[in-house]
């Protein structure tokens, strides 16, 4: 028979890893719930001319955005570049929030 005086019951250990197992099994399950995201598909799809005048022209363009994901893709804000022939023809921002739907526009 074994006498233990003081000190931290044997169970304790057990207790501990057990807890930790499950710590591992669970962050690795949850990992699994981030899906990875393909980038949406951008094409134009559209320009209208709104002013032009010496130093500097403003268009409208009419983007279709493509969502080739099995789920919804929010969009906070966007920043473009048009490029023609290999050389930026314009660029902007837009911080209007949409979402696109899975496999949708």
């Amino acid at each position: 028979m074994r006498i233990r005086i003081g000190g931290k019951p044997p169970w304790r250990r057990a207790v501990w890893g057990g807890l930790a197992l499950v710590l591992v099994v669970a962050v690795a399950g949850c990992a699994g719930l981030y899906q990875y995201a393909d980038p949406p598909r951008v094409t134009l799809a559209g320009i209208r001319i709104l002013d032009l005048n010496l130093f500097e022209q403003r268009y409208q363009l009419a983007l279709r955005v493509q969502n080739p994901n099995r789920f919804d893709l929010p969009i906070e804000r966007m920043s473009y570049t048009l490029e023609v022939n290999g050389s930026e023809f314009a660029h902007g921002v837009n911080n209007q929030k949409n979402t696109i739907p899975a496999l949708g526009e």
